[in-house]
């Protein structure tokens, strides 16, 4: 799956270095870069950054962001079954999707409010910026740990026709095929259009896998369609106008990880110590291959709760069913950039922005090649942005740059977790909880034991004694009553249990900034600058408690199930509608 050769890195790594250090400087061209909102040379930007241009890019084969950070000192970026994490310096924040990054990322100009849009590919740049340390005055909030810039390739100006193509194979089922066809019939204005399509087969051999059980024999495939189209237009020799259109389509299938362990440890949830048996005793020689490490992934790959989900969302279910663990992405993303140079020196800039995406996520949330946990999620998110800036000449003992800024933001979340207490298997769930004997079992872990339900019972009408119970459970009377709730689905015990529960949060952002730079001397200057910020939040959330006794997408308000699964899972039952206004102030 490798296809970088070691002299493309070594030049690679050559380049990122000496651009990052500014040694030799004489001997390279002139590298220029906006991480202060202005075309600069990058030995004159005091910050920590480092710069990769997108031919440099593509002879590397960096095709994503978390590619990128194999070739960026200090940043990170990785995908796990929940999300995209960034980390630059070791700062990051958690999985949770509706958190914003602490390293902002900015294509054409335009933020990305959240992670999961960075999952589209990297592709006919121009050049990508790094940049390291707090970033809030020019940037914004959320650039704590620094930021990425992005800037898309444009059209060849006053070249006419003109394109590329090329095609990529590699080990592992993987192959892409990507690019550009340009059209520019004056010097003054010029069309481009992007294309990628890339297909990524399993790198991880799934040996649960047959034919009979449909599992994925290789995990995590994916499957990427990613096109752009860009307009330059240069009505004069003082504007400039780009405009950028790019959609893609993400789908993968199979989660990015596997267990790797099976050992039962102490003191584990008596729900863990069943599915351990279940596994024992489904899979007897499952514990020795892994621990041998003779064996890949071994998993059903199955995500529940999809069904439930589309029901409690009112959706079509003639046409559904649940899907493999995977995720599926599509993503819209438009730009606007207009840039104005006044006869004074001065400088005025527009960009406006609007992305969006939604995706469909399916998690085997219980890793292994049971029914146990899963987790399905339905999710939209939309932004609208502009900024306007002005910026003074550099050739002065002052400069600066000036501006505002407006987003509005909205995202939801619908989500549906399950955990099925039968492990896809009621028979042999009896076997083991009945120690052998199937009449003397339920078949479900989900489950109050008789005890239990004869204490609850008494415990009602103000009986806690234990031997009082004892006694009561061993009368014809005590037997009827605790038979008949025991092993009962809705009452002693639920085959499946979950909630449901859906998230919508809207983000006003308005603010105002200054950055000013005064030469002391040929050698010497000092920046200085402020950001004032001013934000509305407004977040409902809300989760039902959910048994396939009244349905997984229908509430179940039973005290049984809120304690059973209170205890077990740490769930509450939940609503809350919360506003919230802030203002800050960034020096």
């Amino acid at each position: 799956m490798n296809k970088r050769s070691i002299r493309t890195l070594s030049t690679l790594a050559l380049a990122i270095a000496t651009a990052s250090s500014g040694a030799y400087a004489a001997q390279l061209e002139e590298i220029i870069v906006t991480a202060q909102k202005r075309a600069q040379s990058l030995q004159d930007v005091p910050i920590s950054m480092t710069a990769i241009d997108g031919k440099r890019m593509e002879d590397a084969g960096i095709t994503s962001f978390a590619e990128l950070s194999g070739f960026v000192p200090n940043l990170g970026i990785s995908e796990n079954a929940v999300n995209t994490i960034i980390s630059m310096r070791g700062i990051s924040v958690g999985a949770n999707q509706s958190f914003e990054q602490s390293v902002g990322v900015y294509v054409d100009g335009v933020h990305y409010g959240k992670s999961r849009q960075i999952r589209t590919g990297l592709f006919d740049l121009q050049q990508v910026e790094v940049l390291r340390g707090p970033q809030g005055i020019l940037f914004g909030k959320n650039t704590l740990a620094g930021a990425i810039n992005v800037t898309t390739a444009e059209p060849a100006m006053g070249e006419g026709f003109s394109g590329k193509a090329a095609l990529s194979v590699e080990t592992d089922d993987g192959e892409m095929l990507e690019g550009h066809i340009n059209y520019s019939p004056s010097d003054t204005l010029g069309f481009r259009f992007a294309v990628r399509d890339r297909k990524d087969g399993g790198y991880m051999e799934n040996t649960f896998a047959t034919e009979a059980n449909g599992a994925p024999t290789a995990m995590p495939t994916t499957d990427e369609t990613i096109w752009r189209f860009t307009t330059m237009w240069d009505p004069t020799e003082n504007v400039s106008v780009k405009f950028t259109h790019g959609e893609s389509d993400y789908i993968r299938v199979g989660g990015p990880g596997m267990v790797t362990t099976f050992a039962p440890e102490t003191n584990i949830p008596a729900s863990n110590q069943v599915m351990f048996a279940v596994m024992g005793a489904s899979f007897p020689n499952y514990a020795a291959d892994v621990a041998s490490g003779e064996i890949g992934a071994f998993r059903d790959g199955r995500s529940t709760g999809g069904l439930a989900l589309a029901q409690s969302l009112g959706r079509d279910m003639s046409s559904l069913e649940e899907k493999f663990e995977g995720t599926s992405t599509q993503t819209s993303d438009s730009a606007l950039r207009i840039d104005i140079e006044l006869d004074n020196g001065y400088s005025l800039h527009s960009v406006t922005g609007r992305n969006k995406y939604d995706y469909e996520d399916g998690m085997d949330a219980d890793w292994l090649p049971v029914t146990f946990i899963g987790r399905s999620d339905i999710s939209d998110y939309s932004q609208t942005s502009q900024e306007f800036r002005i910026a003074s000449p550099t050739d002065r003992d002052f400069s600066f740059v000036a501006g505002g800024y407006w987003s509005k933001g909205e995202q939801n979340i619908d989500r549906t977790v399950i955990v099925d207490g039968t492990l896809g298997n009621p028979g042999l769930m009896k076997v083991i909880t009945g120690l052998g004997n199937p009449a003397n079992g339920t078949g479900s872990f989900l489950a109050f034991s008789k005890a239990q339900i004869a204490g609850a019972i008494l415990g009602a009408q103000g009986v806690t004694d234990p031997a009082a119970i004892g006694a009561w459970m061993a009368t014809p009377t005590g037997i009827g009553t605790v038979n008949a709730f025991w092993g009962v689905d809705g009452m002693g015990m639920w085959n499946q249990a979950g909630r449901v529960s859906e998230y919508n949060l809207e983000t006003d952002t308005m603010a105002v900034f200054f950055q000013g730079t005064y030469n002391l001397s040929d050698t010497l200057t000092l920046t200085a600058g402020v950001r004032y910020t001013e934000e509305d939040k407004e977040a409902f959330a809300k989760a039902d408690l959910t048994a396939s006794y009244t349905g997984l997408a229908t509430p179940n308000d039973s005290a049984f199930l809120a304690a059973l699964q209170a205890a077990s899972f740490g769930v509450w039952a939940h609503d809350f509608n919360e506003k919230r206004s802030t203002d800050q102030v960034i020096p």
